[in-house]
């Protein structure tokens, strides 16, 4: 009797251990996006899997998506930032953790069909001041990027920028996918110019 007892105390436990909590002292949970969900705690973020296993530990500069309010994959990337000198610069993930296009644009937009629009930035020397230093304009472009952080094609710009903590004015995508092979541009005329992908 005894012996049945303690199989019968023992099988009771093991399915409450079963059932026991995978992780704990979550702020805020996600959605799913791409079999991998994303969790909040101390205002960081990081993903599991729907097994509740730990893919992404929990980051500082994963980027919410504007309509779910938490990090998403799409295309297998979500999208990071990091500020330097107080101006905020994006770039995208795996679902490994791993940087795979660096933050080093001003703005972009999530992947879609492996391509995304982002602001890419360049500088550009205009000699040397009466002081002996040099002279830099930045300026930033549009451009279609694939999946590898490639610029597939020159959408728009360049237009000149200052990335100066005080006067920095993020600049605005004005791009846009009309289709699964097409982006629209606006030119400095207000028209639109069409690309094909």
């Amino acid at each position: 009797m005894k012996k049945s007892v303690f199989i019968f105390s023992l099988l009771i436990l093991c399915s409450f251990i079963g059932f026991s909590q995978i992780i704990s002292g979550v702020d805020e949970v996600g959605t799913v996006s791409e079999d991998l969900i994303s969790i909040k705690r101390a205002g960081k973020w990081a993903f599991i899997d729907s097994q509740g296993k730990m893919v992404i530990n929990y980051r500082s500069d994963l980027l919410a998506d504007e309509k779910t309010t938490n990090p998403l994959f799409k295309n297998g990337l979500c999208a990071i930032q990091e500020i330097k000198d107080g101006i905020p610069y994006y770039g995208f993930i795996n679902t490994k953790g791993e940087t795979v296009i660096p933050a080093e644009y001003l703005q972009i937009t999530d992947f879609e069909n492996g391509y995304a629009i982002a602001l890419k930035v360049s500088q550009k020397s205009r000699g040397k001041s009466m002081l002996g230093k040099e002279i830099i304009d930045n300026y930033y472009d549009e451009v279609l990027i694939d999946k590898n952080g490639n610029v597939v094609e020159y959408l728009y710009g360049p237009k000149l920028i200052t990335l100066s903590k005080g006067y920095y004015k993020a600049p605005v995508i004005t791009s846009k996918r009309v289709s699964k092979n097409l982006v629209a541009a606006r030119t400095d005329d207000g028209k639109w110019k069409i690309f094909k992908i």
